[in-house]
């Protein structure tokens, strides 16, 4: 405790942040993630095999981390929303001041905890079953997916507990609400019959890109000049 306690005070000291510890919304959003993301694989291991046809054996893993993937952000997408909407009242509310002040919020905790909790069931399926994994991903993208997971999983909760940059946290969450057209694309072109659909094919990746632009392109600019605005703590 001693230890956390020095730490603490010196990012106090040198940056001038006061970081909290995590609080029980964030734990409790997390635990009940990883609980969830156990039950939905072991469900996976039961439904997919009537699914997936003739699918080759090696993408047996993926399809199940691919399936777990699609489950959770249609989960977490109706959390997501509304507190990306309080974000963005705080916003519009708080005309005088820099964006990067707002205090983390309670919801806001559980939201992230809820998807790191996801995030850190994915990184040990991607320790457990890594052959597999990395032999459909390729290495580049298995490695990226390794930082993007990691990085997340120590930066996150960090800006959280010092109540910096928590708008660019929120709309990192808010992303996963264009992610259950991605996941259901990518099992669609797993999927042996269906990778071959016509109608399936165009329709998925029609949704997947109009989600993908509302969601993640259209906000980009709002960031980009939050990002070039100065700043002091």
């Amino acid at each position: 405790m001693e230890t956390t306690s020095d730490f603490q005070s010196l990012i106090s000291e040198q940056l001038g942040l006061k970081i909290d510890s995590l609080p029980q919304p964030f734990i409790h959003g997390a635990v009940r993630n990883i609980a969830y993301s156990i039950l939905v694989l072991a469900i996976s291991q039961g439904i997919s095999p009537s699914m997936w046809a003739d699918l080759p054996r090696h993408k047996h893993k993926i399809w199940h981390t691919t399936f777990l993937a699609l489950v959770n952000s249609m989960m977490i997408t109706p959390i997501a929303i509304p507190v990306m909407f309080d974000v963005l009242k705080w916003v519009l509310t708080n005309p005088s001041r820099q964006v990067f002040e707002m205090s983390t919020t309670s919801d806001i905790y559980y939201v992230t905890g809820f998807l790191l909790g996801y995030m850190l069931i994915d990184t040990l399926c991607m320790v457990i079953w890594w052959t597999d994994i990395m032999s459909y991903m390729k290495k580049p993208m298995f490695i990226q997916m390794w930082i993007h997971h990691l990085l997340s999983l120590i930066l996150w909760p960090y800006a959280l507990c010092c109540h910096r940059t928590v708008i660019c946290v929120v709309f990192y969450v808010f992303t996963e609400a264009s992610n259950p057209c991605l996941n259901m694309q990518a099992l669609i072109d797993m999927h042996p019959v269906l990778s071959k659909n016509y109608l399936a094919q165009v329709g998925s990746k029609l949704a997947f890109f109009f989600t993908f632009f509302v969601v993640r392109i259209l906000p980009t600019p709002i960031f980009l000049v939050a990002f070039a605005m100065p700043y002091q703590y």
